[in-house]
This record gives C-alpha cells, structure tokens and sequence, in this order.
C-alpha cells in the first residue's frame, strides 16, 4: 500500500507511511481496525476488489471518515499491491446521520409537522 498524498487525510505526515498493511490499519481509528485489516487481508489474498468505509486515528485532528475503494494488482506477486482512491465522506455521513435523527423525531412525534419554504 501507499498512500501518498492522500497522507494530509489521515492527519499524519508521508514519511510515517511505509507501505505495509500494518501501517495502513495503524492509522485507522480503534473501533474499525479490526474490520480494515480483515478486509485488506482479504484483498491481498484473493479478493481482489476492496471496498470500505471506516474512521481516521488522529489526535491532531477531528475524526473524519474516509472511503477506499481500491483493487490488487499483481496477487501472484510475494508483495501484491493495491492501488485505488481514498475519499473524504465525513459531510456525507454527518448528513446521514442528520436524516436518521431527523426520521426518529418524525417518527416519535404525534403531532403534525408543517414544513414551510421561505
């Protein structure tokens, strides 16, 4: 793995980054390594698609919630490489979870609701 200039995200400088899976999964927030790792060693051995949500690990930062989205190359390879991209989805997934408090409120109110446009 390299992360390259997607670094800046993960709130850590390039040089911290050496290219291994262990590396990587370091940088990934506690409550989602386990999954992270699961689903790289997943990848690397055989399944080549990767897909995953998961939160940042930075004390310098807030915790922000990215996206990989990536594909192995070379799986005959001893030192098989994924290669992808690895968005920014935190304003998605404050938005989601904005709808979710908005449809408990929804849901657990018995009055009416009016919504009105300016």
């Amino acid at each position: 793995l390299y992360a390259g200039q997607a670094a800046f995200l993960f709130g850590h400088s390039e040089e911290s980054f050496y290219g291994r899976c262990e590396d990587f999964v370091r940088l990934v927030a506690a409550e989602d390594r386990d999954k992270v790792s699961e689903l790289l060693g997943s990848c690397l051995s055989g399944d080549s698609l990767c897909d995953i949500e998961f939160r940042t690990a930075s004390p310098a930062q807030p915790t922000q919630w990215l996206r990989l989205q990536g594909k192995v190359l070379d799986e005959t390879d001893e030192d098989a490489h994924l290669i992808g991209v690895i968005q920014n989805i935190t304003e998605k997934k404050l938005a989601e979870q904005n709808m979710r408090q908005a449809a408990t409120v929804y849901d657990a109110i018995q009055d009416g609701i009016i919504i009105l446009d300016r």
